[in-house]
Order: C-alpha cells, then sequence, then structure tokens
C-alpha cells in the first residue's frame, strides 16, 4: 500500500484572546485565516460578546488602536482591514 500525500490538507484554526483575567474565545474557523476571515471572526463572533465592553473599558485606548494578532509562533500581524 502507498501513502498518498496531497498539498491540500483539511485544517481548522482556533482563535483565543486573553485580555486581563478574561478568556474570550474559543472561535473555529474553517479554511484559511487571513485578514477578511479574521475581520469577519471579530465582528461577528469576537466583538458580539457582551465580556469585549467590560474589558475594554479597563484597556487603555492606545492599545486598543494598536492591538494585533499573532498566527502560531509569527510575529504581530496588523492587516489593512482591520485597522
Amino acid at each position: 500500500m502507498r501513502e498518498l500525500h496531497t498539498q491540500n490538507l483539511e485544517k481548522v484554526n482556533v482563535w483565543a484572546e486573553i485580555i486581563g483575567e478574561n478568556i474570550i474565545g474559543p472561535f473555529f474557523i474553517d479554511g484559511n485565516l487571513n485578514g477578511e476571515t479574521h475581520l469577519a471572526l471579530l465582528q461577528n463572533n469576537v466583538l458580539s460578546t457582551s465580556i469585549i465592553p467590560q474589558v475594554l473599558t479597563n484597556v487603555m485606548r492606545h492599545f486598543y488602536v494598536r492591538l494585533g494578532y499573532c498566527q502560531d509562533a509569527g510575529g504581530m500581524h496588523f492587516e489593512h482591514l482591520l485597522h
């Protein structure tokens, strides 16, 4: 029997955020995580949770404006759509 390899692996991304003592998520994203899917995740799931307004009142404004996202062990990413 021959082992088959594919370039199109099935994958699911899991996103969670820790702000202070609060954990937001986890949220599951099918397929690739890019600027568009990350923006949709924030708008449709994260920003609609009731804890966000409570947490953000305790976070300084300049931190919120500069908030970026990291993927795996990569560096900070800033997607134009997310600014």
